[in-house]
C-alpha cells in the first residue's frame, strides 16, 4: 500500500515540476500543493492558472483519476490474492474433515444398528 502511495505522489512531484518549468509557480511547494489538488480531482481554486496553461491541471486531473483507479485494482487484487492464499488451507482440508466425518458416522450407525439388533458388537 506504502508502495501504490509513492507511484500517486511521483507523478505529482513531476507535475508540479512542469508547472514550475511552465513559470506557473515560484516555488516547488506551492506547485506540489496545486499539483495534488488536481491530481485528487479536488480543485481548490486558490491557485488558478494563466489562460494559455489551463490544459495542464485538466490533463492532470484525468491523470489522476487513472492512477487512483490502477492503485485501488491493485490493492484488491492484493487482499484478493491473500484471501485466497489463507482460504486454500481450509478448502484442502476441508473434504478431508468431512470424508472422515462420513466415515465416522458410518460406523457409528453400523455399531448403532447392530446394538438394536442384539448382535455381539466388535
Amino acid at each position: 500500500m506504502l508502495l501504490t502511495l509513492l507511484c500517486n505522489f511521483a507523478p505529482m512531484a513531476i507535475w508540479a515540476a512542469l508547472f514550475m518549468f511552465l513559470g506557473e509557480s515560484s516555488d516547488f511547494a506551492t506547485a506540489l500543493y496545486h499539483s495534488a489538488a488536481n491530481f485528487i480531482t479536488l480543485g481548490y481554486g486558490e491557485f488558478v492558472m494563466s489562460r494559455q496553461r489551463r490544459m495542464p491541471g485538466r490533463i492532470e486531473a484525468a491523470n489522476g483519476i487513472l492512477m487512483f483507479v490502477v492503485s485501488t485494482s491493485v490493492m484488491t487484487a492484493a487482499v484478493m490474492d491473500v484471501t485466497k492464499y489463507h482460504h486454500a488451507p481450509l478448502q484442502q482440508e476441508s473434504p478431508r474433515k468431512h470424508a472422515r466425518a462420513r466415515r465416522r458416522d458410518a460406523r457409528l450407525g453400523h455399531t448403532l444398528a447392530l446394538r438394536g439388533s442384539g448382535r455381539a458388537v466388535a
